[in-house]
């Protein structure tokens, strides 16, 4: 691009031009251990633009002296945390404080979800029973967790980069919806404002179907400023979950056992399509 045409800044008195970062398909790199959960380490003084690299990248490719097949890397020693983001079974999901967090409990034994807290954890487990409770290892609610083998911390920073950089490609949002509250303090979007701007990111709400005195949360348009524009795919309440299509709008595809299509519809401040595979919502069974 010529020069003429790169926009130009000035902070504190200098002048710089503004360059798209650089971005590529593959980052090869070369490391000195790594474990299945994707977890690498830099020996020494070797990191060089290693970690930056793999940032850039959409996938990661390394070469490792030593792999670690059956074990996991000690947390405090990870250099470069979860690599292997670009693996489908792999992608992390982030649970938003409320309901969402509930499903770190309910996950099968069976299934791979590497849950991230924005806070700086990735691989969550499920809340720690009351001996195992450690004031240091929280999540963004402040809540004590726990953690799965193969976690790894990073900073807060980090994290958001992460988030923005569509690393985190499905985050589970508590979405709340509020009347006006004279005199009173309402609630932020807190992290929730950066999950919901990366277009690349599937966004699941889950919340109640109704506010107080029945009012509706799900609605036509919504009353309060909006945090991210026709970025929902997916809204899931006590009563229904609906799939959400930026052009076509809600579409109801289950339903919870003993409700009707007329009753959602009393309880729904906004048209919506019925799917012909309309089916009873999905339970956790032991």
């Amino acid at each position: 691009m010529p020069p003429f045409l790169l926009q130009v800044r000035e902070f504190n008195g200098q002048h710089f031009i503004l360059e798209e970062a650089i971005t590529g398909d593959f980052a090869l790199v070369k490391a000195w251990k790594a474990d299945r959960a994707g977890n690498v380490i830099f020996r020494k003084s070797a990191r060089n633009f290693n970690l930056p690299m793999c940032k850039a990248a959409a996938t990661t490719v390394v070469e490792v002296r030593e792999e670690l097949i059956s074990e996991f890397l000690i947390y405090g020693t990870i250099s470069l945390p979860f690599i292997c983001w670009a693996l489908t079974s792999f992608f992390p999901a982030n649970l938003g404080i409320g309901i969402p967090l509930l499903a770190s409990n309910f996950i099968s034994p069976n299934m791979t979800v590497h849950l991230q807290s924005e806070n700086g954890v990735l691989g969550l487990g499920p809340y720690p029973l009351q001996h195992e409770a450690d004031a240091d290892l929280i999540n963004a609610g402040k809540e004590t967790v726990t953690v799965l083998p193969g976690a790894s911390f990073f900073s807060s920073d980090e994290s958001f980069a992460m988030i923005r950089g569509y690393v985190i490609t499905e985050p589970l949002v508590y979405l709340f919806s509020v009347s006006i509250f004279q005199g009173k303090m309402v609630k932020g979007m807190g992290g929730a404002m950066d999950l919901v701007s990366s277009a690349k990111t599937k966004v699941v709400v889950t919340m109640e179907h109704s506010a107080k005195g029945n009012a509706h949360k799900i609605m036509e348009k919504c009353t309060l400023p909006l945090t991210g524009k026709q970025c929902v795919n997916r809204i899931i309440t006590e009563k229904a979950v609906f799939d959400v299509d930026k052009k076509k709008g809600l579409t109801l595809i289950e339903l919870w056992e003993g409700l009707t299509v007329e009753d959602i519809q009393k309880s729904t401040g906004c048209d919506f399509a019925v799917s012909p595979k309309l089916m009873p919502m999905k339970q956790i069974t032991n």
